[in-house]
């Protein structure tokens, strides 16, 4: 089973970043997808967070920092 990660801003979309992410996290346990919800909290955070041990990561946002991550 692969092991997912969703990385949200909670202040993104107008502030609906976090329910957003509720429901992709909703989605992924329906189908019994091993899942965990991280939001960002300060800069930077979202590449840091996509640097953790994860099969698959999700995020909303900006890519660019996702990718620099996932790069390291």
């Amino acid at each position: 089973m692969y092991c997912y990660a969703v990385i949200y801003n909670s202040h993104s979309g107008h502030s609906n970043g976090e329910l957003v992410g509720q429901k992709i996290e909703q989605a992924l346990i329906k189908n019994q997808y091993e899942i965990e919800l991280m939001a960002t909290k300060e800069p930077k955070d979202a590449t840091r967070l996509a640097q953790a041990d994860f099969d698959v990561v999700i995020a909303g946002g900006s890519l660019t920092k996702l990718l620099a991550g996932l790069r390291r």
